[in-house]
């Protein structure tokens, strides 16, 4: 009998081992990084900003104007100039640029990937992301990206 107590008692303590290092649930912990960036999301949709402008400024391996005044009403952005030289951007081009909700989208796709390097400050007044740094994988070349958001005014 002593030996079925025993395998009866290592079992026990298995078992207990097992669930302790197994998650309840079929979830996945939420990571700081979804944490922070659903923080600032609900932040930012609390403020209910329906129309504002910002400066946008993309750094990639990629074309780019610099940096970009935009201005949003409703879910759209509405227009856009090249702060360099003063020019508008073309209506055709404006689908280029993202509000602040899809920047938001923009980042959760990002995070979905599982990146290397996901860096995100996010405006302590408003919510937005102020700025960014992403890296998906380093065995891709040049498909990492960085962004900046300036100059944030509600209403207008």
């Amino acid at each position: 009998m002593p030996i079925m107590r025993k395998l009866l008692n290592r079992s026990i303590v298995a078992v207990a081992l097992l669930a302790a290092f197994v998650p309840a649930g079929c979830s996945d912990p939420v990571s700081p990084q979804a944490a922070a960036l659903d923080d600032a999301r609900s932040r930012w949709a609390a403020g209910g900003h329906d129309a504002y402008t910002f400066r946008y400024e993309q750094f990639c391996f990629c074309p780019a104007e610099g940096p970009i005044d935009i201005r949003v009403a409703g879910d759209s952005v509405v227009a856009a100039t090249v702060v360099r030289t003063g020019e508008p951007v073309p209506g055709e081009q404006l689908t280029w640029y993202s509000t602040i909700d899809g920047l938001f989208d923009r980042l959760q796709a990002a995070l979905d990937e599982e990146p290397v390097q996901f860096e995100v400050e996010y405006d302590g007044e408003f919510g937005f992301p102020s700025s960014a740094s992403i890296d998906i994988s380093p065995q891709i070349a040049d498909e990492e990206y960085s962004f900046t958001v300036e100059n944030f005014t509600p209403g207008n």
